[in-house]
């Protein structure tokens, strides 16, 4: 991707538009935020905006993290060994018939 090309993209997409197309999408966020709230969005909305942009700044300022330490290794307890395959099993023992008088 270029450099700035999501910004690059939205503003060929604005850039796009209409004269038309514009008051139409100004006229319904008027009817659906009213002409008091639009103030407050367009602050807050601005507000974020340059919070984003001093973060990049500062981010890039930065230098980058120290990797974090591997995790801390547990122990396991050791499972009885298996038999190798193809050994017999070891013999079990059948129950003994009792006799009957």
């Amino acid at each position: 991707m270029a450099k700035g090309g999501l910004m690059t993209d939205l503003l060929s997409l604005i850039a796009g538009l209409g004269t038309g197309e514009m008051i139409a999408i100004l006229i319904i966020i008027l009817v659906i935020f009213g002409p008091t709230q639009l103030p407050k969005i367009g602050r807050a909305l601005g507000g974020g905006i340059k919070e984003f942009k001093d973060g990049l700044k500062t981010g890039m300022d930065d230098e980058p993290p120290e990797p974090s330490p591997p995790p801390a290794r547990t122990s396991v307890t050791a499972l009885p060994p298996e038999s190798p395959p193809g050994a017999s099993a070891p013999p079990q023992e059948q129950p003994q018939e009792t006799p009957r008088h």
